[in-house]
């Protein structure tokens, strides 16, 4: 799953030298709002899924959004 998660955000932002997957999105090259609800649009999509609101709020890096969908 960290793969597709990975692919998909690498699509709307800029994934520098000392990105982890506990970085925070918002400290992502490039991130704003738009490309966050892409990004989550994008991740239902492939991985055929639905998120509660309470998923959609813990989407705040590669880490958490992985343990959110685990939920």
């Amino acid at each position: 799953m960290e793969k597709i998660v990975n692919k998909i955000l690498a699509e709307y932002a800029e994934l520098g030298a000392d990105f982890d997957n506990s970085t925070p999105f918002i400290e992502l090259g490039g991130w704003d709002s738009l490309k966050h609800v892409r990004f989550i649009l994008d991740l239902e999509k492939e991985l055929k899924i639905r998120m509660t609101p309470e998923q959609l709020i813990a989407c705040t890096s590669v880490e958490n959004t992985i343990s959110a969908i685990k939920l």
